[in-house]
């Protein structure tokens, strides 16, 4: 039994419960899905190395509609559950050009909404070349 609001409910799961339910049987959309993914992409600082070479850190949010991801039933409120990493998901590749490496930096962020808003945060060092006057 769980407690809300003073009252006990056998029918609310925690996050753990919910994740294991949505994931037991989650499969990647099919190829031919078409699904809208909002991208905002934020450059938190720019560094000179070279003259024709910089580097960006990089903010990257992401956010889409995954249907197979609700759980509206089992959290009526809405809460968002936070999941470890996006490798359990389907998410978007995100491909910047000239960059000449692209690498990670710290530990992304995943949340989904009981609606099956999923919203990922990423943050990423690129090293980017400048083709002018080539």
């Amino acid at each position: 039994l769980r407690k809300i609001n003073g009252s006990k409910r056998k029918d609310l799961l925690n996050d753990r419960e919910i994740i294991d339910n949505l994931l037991r049987n989650y499969q990647f959309p099919d190829s031919s899905d078409n699904i809208t993914v909002a991208v905002e992409i934020s450059i938190d600082r720019i560094l000179n190395n070279l003259e024709h070479e910089c580097s960006f850190w990089l903010t990257i949010k992401q956010k889409w509609v995954e249907t197979r991801l609700m759980y509206e039933k089992e959290r009526p409120n809405g809460a968002r559950i936070r999941l470890r990493s996006s490798s359990y998901i389907w998410n978007p590749l995100i491909t910047i050009l000239n960059a000449l490496e692209i690498r990670s930096i710290g530990k992304e962020d995943v949340e989904l909404h009981s609606n099956g808003m999923v919203e990922l945060i990423q943050k990423f060092i690129d090293f980017f070349c400048f083709l002018s006057n080539f």
